[in-house]
């Protein structure tokens, strides 16, 4: 009877190390596809500044500072509130 015991033993062992890979290989990948995301989000975050740089310069020559600014602060609220309203739409 200690044939069946080793081998249930061996078949545990087996399949607990072909699911600690497998669980491995889970984890890898949710860590790269986090790191993408976060870089992601720095490159989009590098390029809204930027751009936001870029406009700010062409209105304050056009309007002045005050105007620019204003023009900005509301591009981005109206940015805000459509954001808001596309994820209470989603829910």
């Amino acid at each position: 009877m200690s044939g069946p015991t080793v081998l249930g033993s061996v078949l545990r062992v087996a399949a607990t190390r072909v699911a600690a890979g497998s669980l491995r290989r889970v984890a890898d990948e949710a860590q790269r596809q986090m790191l993408f995301l976060m870089l992601v989000g720095i490159s989009g975050a590098v390029g809204v500044l930027s751009l936001s740089a870029a406009a700010f310069i062409v209105l304050r020559e056009q309007l002045g500072a005050a105007e620019a600014w204003l023009l900005v602060g509301v591009f981005y609220s109206l940015v805000a509130v459509a954001v808001y309203f596309l994820s209470q739409r989603r829910r």
